[in-house]
């Protein structure tokens, strides 16, 4: 496999036109990084694709060298292919290249980087999953393609947190990153939404297809806690420190993100999104959740671990209330795998 990636990447850089880093050889590695989680998340949802409901799906790297041509997905005569492109992840890194100190975090920023790209692909994998292709366009008129994209999205957000179900993703995460507390990971997964929200505000898309980026960074948002809530019946409070935290983080960098944007009122959708966001939401969420742990295969751990061993993130016993100040308050999961 990281022959294959080493291959993709330098095709990807020898070409002519395409993004410039200021430290190339970083953005290699943040590259290589990436898309070797991404590899094997996309092992894995295919292996239970084909398993549990016969799909084929094909994960495509593209070299093209376009930066503003994200994930993508379409049918084929066998099957599905999703893919996603290096020059997107490229044009992620560069955004985020500089804001190591301002972030104020211990762990790379590229974390930020791999939680969008996995979010990115987990929307392509929900078109192909959840039958988006082969549902009839005239079915409801023009509702049907938004409330696809709509779904996608929120999916993909269940796909930020079930790229991580998976002990080998989970190790491979704190070592490029330095991503191995639990408050670290959904910090990272708030702020990813909101840079890849805010990364595809900007291109030239249908308004009557794709909502608002607001919109698309909460329903990206809403699956990755609908996720959590099914996986590990994640307290309220603590999502919702967290997403204050991820706000904060958002806050100081985003002038570093999108300086264009900060005149705007910071990254886009964020205050909007904040404006929505109660604790109380996690309790709504909850309550509509129940479906989609048997509907969603995100929710289904699959990973290439030998029989006996389950995913990395583990159950434990509720925390009890805490304060904004407490650092120490993410004991709900715990990086190692259960014992055999």
């Amino acid at each position: 496999m990281n022959e294959f990636i080493d291959l993709k990447i330098s095709e990807y850089f020898s070409r002519e036109y395409r993004s410039v880093s200021k430290d190339e050889g970083k953005a290699k590695i943040a590259i290589r990084q990436t898309l070797t989680i991404l590899v094997n998340t996309a092992n894995n949802v295919i292996r239970m694709a084909r398993d549990n409901d016969g799909i084929e799906i094909k994960f495509i790297i593209d070299t093209a060298g376009e930066p503003l041509k994200p994930a993508t997905s379409h049918k084929t005569t066998w099957g599905y292919d999703a893919g996603i492109e290096i020059g997107f992840i490229h044009l992620l890194y560069n955004k985020v290249e500089h804001v190591a100190k301002e972030h104020g975090r211990a762990y790379d920023p590229v974390a930020f980087v791999i939680m969008a790209c996995l979010t990115a692909i987990g929307h392509e994998f929900a078109h192909s999953l959840k039958g988006h292709f082969a549902r009839a366009a005239t079915a409801l008129g023009e509702r049907v393609a938004p409330l696809e994209e709509n779904e996608a999205d929120r999916r993909g957000g269940e796909g930020s947190l079930a790229g991580l179900l998976n002990r080998k993703n989970c190790e491979l995460l704190a070592q490029y990153t330095r991503v191995s507390q639990p408050n670290d990971i959904v910090e990272a997964a708030f702020v990813g939404h909101w840079l890849l929200a805010a990364t595809i505000a900007d291109y030239e898309r249908d308004e009557k297809l794709y909502a608002p980026a607001e919109q698309r960074a909460a329903m990206f948002n809403i699956g990755f806690i609908k996720a959590s809530l099914s996986v590990k019946h994640l307290k309220p409070h603590d999502t919702f420190l967290s997403f204050l935290e991820a706000r904060e983080i958002a806050r100081k960098i985003s002038k570093e993100l999108f300086g264009s944007s900060v005149e705007r009122g910071g990254l886009p959708g964020l205050e909007d999104a904040i404006k929505g966001f109660a604790p109380d939401i996690i309790e709504r969420i909850q309550a509509r959740s129940v479906e989609t742990y048997a509907a969603s295969p995100f929710n289904r751990a699959s990973t290439d671990q030998g029989p006996g061993e389950a995913h990395c993130i583990r159950v434990q016993e509720p925390s009890p209330p805490l304060n904004k100040r407490s650092r120490g308050f993410w004991k709900l999961l715990q990086w190692r795998p259960r014992p055999r």
